[in-house]
């Protein structure tokens, strides 16, 4: 299914909203030192209705808004984001894209994946910059105590956005069929 420009940007603006969200309202509900991430959980609901091109697109759009305002690495976000947009949409054949809970099946894998690759990544940095000689101290501890309960922290904002977004995504669907006569 081809969505339009103007669907990529209002998906796009979307995920701003609910990074500002994020920032403002969840820096203080944290669970277990976790909190959720949003944006990444609209990206996941978004990106395995799209083609790979518009996940592409999308990904990146969303990502690079995360770095420019709230992250110290520039191209970071922009990376990952597309990256599991792009993993999203090739792992999802056509005949899923239009099941209505495939999203809900492939975002706790994703949110794992996304997660693992951020720490893992943001670790090398920072081993790099501070002439450390250990990526980790202990990975079981650090996997358990940070990847761990943000993947169930995304996954629980995931069953909560799921609905509404489906509401949305289906809302302009049948807009965009009538206007295609």
């Amino acid at each position: 299914m081809m969505h339009s420009k103007k669907h990529i940007l209002i998906y796009a603006l979307l995920i701003i909203v609910l990074a500002g969200l994020q920032e403002a309202f969840f820096n203080h509900l944290r669970i277990l030192g976790a909190k959720p991430n949003l944006s990444l959980v609209a990206v996941c609901i978004i990106a395995v209705r799209m083609t790979r091109m518009e996940a592409m697109l999308l990904g990146f759009i969303s990502g690079l808004y995360i770095d420019i305002v709230y992250s110290r690495y520039v191209g970071l976000y922009a990376l990952l984001y597309m990256l599991i947009c792009v993993l999203l949409a090739v792992a999802t054949r056509e005949d899923f894209k239009r099941t209505a809970w495939w999203p809900v099946l492939t975002g706790a894998p994703a949110f794992m994946i996304f997660t693992a690759t951020e720490s893992f990544i943001v670790r090398l940095i920072c081993m790099y910059t501070v002439d450390s000689p250990h990526l980790y101290e202990s990975y079981g501890a650090h996997f358990v105590s940070r990847i761990l309960p943000e993947t169930l922290y995304d996954f629980i904002a995931l069953l909560v956005l799921f609905m509404p977004f489906h509401w949305l995504m289906g809302k302009i669907r049948v807009k965009d069929e009538q206007m295609n006569y």
